[in-house]
C-alpha cells in the first residue's frame, strides 16, 4: 500500500475544520471500504492502530469540549491507539 503522507500533511495544513456533523451513518460499501483501508494502514504503520467505531460517539464524548468547542451530530468515530515508544508522532 502506497501511503501519500506528504500529500496528506499538505492537505491538513489547508483544511477547513468543520465541527457540526450530519447524523447520517456511512453507506455499507463506504463502511466496508473504510474498514479495509484502516486494516491496510494498520499493517503499514506498526505500533499505531486506527479503529472505526460505528456508534456511540455521544456517549464517549459526553461532557467533552475541545479547545474549539463541542462536536455536535457525530455518531461514529475513529480511535487512534499508539504504543508509547512508536516513532510516529
Amino acid at each position: 500500500m502506497k501511503i501519500p503522507e506528504k500529500k496528506w500533511y499538505k492537505a491538513v495544513r489547508k483544511r477547513k475544520s468543520v465541527r457540526n456533523f450530519l447524523p447520517v451513518k456511512l453507506k455499507k460499501q463506504d463502511e466496508r471500504d473504510l474498514i479495509k483501508f484502516l486494516k491496510e494502514l494498520n499493517e503499514v504503520y506498526k505500533g499505531i492502530r486506527i479503529e472505526y467505531v460505528k456508534e456511540g460517539f455521544e456517549e464517549v464524548a459526553q461532557g467533552f469540549i475541545g479547545s474549539y468547542g463541542k462536536i455536535d451530530g457525530a455518531k461514529s468515530y475513529l480511535v487512534i491507539l499508539s504504543e508509547k515508544n512508536t516513532p510516529y508522532k
